[in-house]
């Protein structure tokens, strides 16, 4: 596994949140006191969010905010719980993108390129709509494979976007 270089600031901040126990809450003023600057204002929250990424993307650690305290370390079952509440605003994100898609005001005018591309917009869109809804996860989880395999699920992927 090789980790990214970063600035020593946010070096820092990536060892003490490193350092903390699955499941335990960490305060910004802990925080502040351990890396020696503010992480709730600039430029301490940019690094802070740099920090955040660094250790999901590295070491699989995931964090939530919890609003004027701080951070909680997440353990397996909540990260899953994190990324399925994400879906909302994955769902919410294409029901935008689709509905700026569909504010063309002349389709007919449009060069075949664009109206190739208001199409292949609008199925993505509609298709992620759709799978990021609350019932689609719960049909996908129910379903005769409940819990596919990590690889499975990479194949298929890689069969759709290559």
């Amino acid at each position: 596994m090789s980790f990214r270089a970063t600035q020593p600031e946010t070096q820092i901040l990536i060892d003490f949140l490193a350092a903390v126990p699955v499941g335990q809450t960490v305060t910004y003023d802990g925080i502040a006191t351990a890396v020696g600057y503010q992480v709730n204002e600039h430029p301490g929250a940019g690094r802070l969010t740099q920090a955040r990424k660094a250790l999901m993307r590295d070491r699989q650690m995931v964090f939530a905010t919890l609003i004027r305290v701080g951070l909680k370390a997440l353990t397996d079952a909540e990260t899953v719980h994190a990324g399925s509440d994400k879906l909302r605003q994955v769902r919410s994100a294409a029901r935008r993108a689709k509905r700026i898609t569909l504010s063309v005001k002349d389709y007919e005018a449009l060069p075949p390129v664009e109206k190739s591309r208001s199409n292949a917009v609008l199925a993505v869109t509609s298709a992620v709509e759709c799978m990021a809804s609350r019932p689609a996860l719960t049909r996908l989880m129910n379903g005769p494979t409940a819990a596919p395999s990590l690889p499975n699920m990479r194949r298929g992927v890689d069969a759709i976007f290559g």
